[in-house]
């Protein structure tokens, strides 16, 4: 991000589309705000999943083989704040990147 560093906002939009909001912070000029929303997926510790059954079945047998350990897993997202400053003609001049 900081490569946009005194690049121009028409710059920035062209490379990165519309931005989400823009907010006016008077004498400082505006802020554009780009939001992403971040994924992750993780693996969790294995779990044994268990089917009760009657012992000396076949259905004992065709159980057995279904009570074995399985990953589960688990999908979390977050949402990352891409901001930039611009002067009021448009000149970038700072960024910050949040990520809530």
């Amino acid at each position: 991000m900081s490569s946009w560093m005194g690049g121009t906002t028409s710059d920035l939009i062209a490379s990165w589309g519309p931005p989400w909001r823009t907010i006016d912070v008077g004498a400082d000029g505006v802020v554009y705000v780009w939001v992403n929303e971040l994924w992750t997926t993780e693996t969790v510790l294995p779990y044994k999943e268990h089917i009760y059954h009657s012992p000396g079945t076949l259905a004992e047998n065709i159980l057995r083989a279904l009570n074995t350990y399985n990953e589960m897993h688990r999908t979390t997202s977050v949402m990352g704040f891409q901001m930039f400053w611009a002067r009021r003609d448009g000149i970038l001049y700072r960024w910050a990147w949040r990520v809530t």
